[in-house]
Formats: structure tokens, sequence, C-alpha cells
């Protein structure tokens, strides 16, 4: 697997085509950028016992800060799927691998009449804090944002070849570096942090779903990701169909994303995941309410602060406002 994301001049289908030689489709904007790389051939089966071929591409946030984004193609579907969109188990195994790949140059897994046998697998949690980007909005800024992830490797030398850039996912971390916390881990109590380590990636998703929730409880900001998944916050307006008004403004939407918002906002239209209130009398985005006031995030309980607290404001202001929980 190549260990860094550079750009190729080829947008994603064309990268598919020249690895594949087959021409496929996709529906998200970020795919027509001309910067995606194959990263090679995972071992998490897709269909018909081939496996995921994974692309990735580094991208920026309004704020200017780099995240990497990463697609698994099952070629024999014809389907292009953002891993962050994958089944969590699925989502767990593609990152393991992307983890514990270090060749430089991507190659197919070829099948060979004799298997050298693998040396056993073990997975260890770590635990980092980062600084999150300033903005008058960020909710709570005095709470520490933690990054909780698993690695084949030492924590600490996890943590060091994310902050200097040398693995898959690696593009938050380059501008935030990661502080090892792992005295925190540590000082969780024993049925939390569970044990040293594990041989199947399936405990370690367990284990870090324990802790996650734990930290949470106690008032901690986590992630999963590596902050790599952004998040925003958006407006839709509504038709007055939506309701009788009782504020004297229109009626709008507000919700959170990990796409962008036009992405989201077709989602609604096409009914996958949809709001009622969007789907049936939405009017287009309301980019004037919320595409220079409110930050992009990179943790979801941010978001979801942010996106509460948008709806009391535009109430307060005289608006009607669905959403916005």
């Amino acid at each position: 697997m190549s260990t860094s994301v550079g750009p190729t001049g080829r947008n994603l289908f064309e990268e598919i085509r020249r690895v594949s030689g087959l021409s496929l489709k996709g529906r998200y904007k970020r795919y027509k950028a001309k910067k995606w790389k194959w990263i090679g051939t995972s071992d998490v089966v897709a269909s018909a016992r081939r496996s995921y071929e994974v692309f990735a591409a580094e991208f920026r946030d309004k704020f200017d800060t780099p995240y990497t984004f990463v697609v698994a193609v099952d070629l024999l579907a014809g389907r292009i799927c953002p891993v962050e969109e994958l089944n969590e188990e699925t989502r767990e195994r593609i990152n393991a691998w992307l983890q514990r790949s270090g060749s430089e140059t991507p190659g197919p897994v070829v099948a060979t009449s004799s298997k050298p046998k693998k040396a056993k697998q073990s997975y260890s949690l770590w635990l980092g804090e980062v600084d999150v980007p300033p903005h008058p909005k960020m909710p709570n800024p005095e709470i520490p944002r933690l990054l909780l992830g698993s690695s084949g490797e030492d924590p600490l030398v996890r943590i060091d070849q994310l902050n200097a850039g040398l693995i898959q996912g690696s593009g938050f971390a380059r501008r935030h570096p990661i502080r090892p916390r792992l005295d925190l881990l540590n000082d969780l109590p024993r049925s939390v942090r569970g044990q040293p380590s594990y041989s199947k990636i399936a405990h370690v998703k367990a284990r870090k779903g324990t802790i996650r929730d734990y930290l949470r409880e106690e008032g901690f900001v986590v992630d999963l990701s590596n902050g790599n998944v952004v998040y925003t916050v958006y407006v839709v307006n509504l038709s007055d169909g939506a309701g009788q008004r009782i504020n004297p403004h229109r009626w709008v939407y507000v919700g959170q994303t990990a796409k962008t918002p036009e992405e989201r906002l077709k989602e609604h239209q096409m009914g996958h995941k949809a709001s009622k209130w969007v789907k049936n009398f939405e009017e287009g985005l309301n980019y004037r309410l919320f595409s220079s006031s409110v930050p992009q995030v990179r943790f979801r309980q941010d978001a979801e602060t942010i996106e509460a607290q948008l709806a009391k404001d535009l109430e307060a202001r005289g608006f009607n406002v669905k959403g916005g929980h």
C-alpha cells in the first residue's frame, strides 16, 4: 500500500478505470477532483470472494485544514462507497488493513500455491489529545478533544506516524498534532480499559466503543476516525407547507452531516435517511445562515452541540425551526 496520498491528475473514475479497466459512476462531487490515488487491494471481501479496492484523496475544509477522504470500491457490484458509510464491522476491518499495510508500491493480491504462515497479529489501543481550530462558536473549547484508535504497533509509534503524515489518515494530525494521553487511558477502570492487546479486530472495535462511551459520560469529546471526518451544520429553507408560522420569519430546517451540505440535501430529496420536513417542503440551502458563521468540526459531539445551539439562535432571531436536535 502507498503510505502517502498525492495528486495524480486523475479523478476517481479515471483512476478506477486505470486500475481495473472498468467505468464506474458515483454521486459525490469530490469524486471529480483530479487528485485520486489507488491505495491497494484490501483483504476485506466485498462480493463473490473479491476484495474491496481502496482509493483516497486529500482535501481541505473551509478552514484550510487537510483531511483524507477514503472510498472502498466493489468492482463486481460496480459500487463506490466512502469508508465512513460502510457498516461498522467492514469499516473497522478496512481501517485495520490500512494501518497494517506498509509497502511503498500498491499491487493486486495474487494467489500463490504455497502461502507462508502469517505472524499472529495483535492490536492495542492508543489515546491522544488535540487542539481544535479556534472559532467564536466552538462549543466548550476548554473540554479536551480526544482521538481514540487502535494499532498493530506500539501506541506511541502509531501517534508519531500520524503526526508525521507517514500513514493513511494523517491529514488532521499533520495540522493538529496528537499529544499522547496514555496516562488517561491507563487510569480508566480495568473493566473499561480492558486488556493490553487483542488478537481480533472485532474485540478491539467493541473495546473502543466501551471506552468512548465511558469518556463521553465523563465529559470528554471523543472521535474514533483520527479527526478525518468533517462535520458541517447546515440550514435548509422550508415552504410554509411545514406549518403555520409562530415567529415572523420563514421556516428553516437545521441539521448536521459528515457529507457536504449539497450531498446531504440530495439525500433528503431522494428520501435516503431523510427528514420528512426537508423531503416534502425544502426550498434549497440557506447559505447565509450557516456558511460563514458556523464552524466545520471534526467531532460529531461538537456538531450536535452547534446544531442545537444554531436552532435556538435562529428561533430567537424570529425564524420558525425544524430539526436542530
